[in-house]
């Protein structure tokens, strides 16, 4: 991400840590995982955060993509199904450029 001139805010394990991450900084983009390391809700957490923070743009990254598209709640515009390549992030990060214009 650093390559891409993105200035990483940091690393969050939990829901909690990325939503305490999120008060502290202004992130105009999330990459969030689905299940994180305490078995939190990065789904939660991401939603938290919209609701402060509603032009904030979120990449999911999962293998779970079926999860994400249940159509009972808002849907995220990037979804990245594990395993991945490193390209597929690159090129969602860089659409993601594309639309905030």
């Amino acid at each position: 991400l650093s390559e891409m001139g993105c200035n990483v805010v940091g690393v969050a394990k939990t829901a909690a840590e990325a939503i305490e991450m999120a008060t502290k900084s202004t992130p105009e983009m999330i990459i969030a995982s689905l299940i994180l390391a305490d078995k939190s809700s990065g789904l939660i957490a991401t939603d938290k955060i919209l609701q402060a923070k509603p032009d904030t743009h979120v990449v999911f990254v999962t293998p779970y993509p079926e999860q994400l598209l249940s159509g009972t709640a808002q849907e995220p515009v990037f979804i990245i199904t594990k395993p991945h390549f490193d390209g597929q992030v690159r090129s969602a990060i860089s659409q993601l450029f594309i639309l905030r214009g």
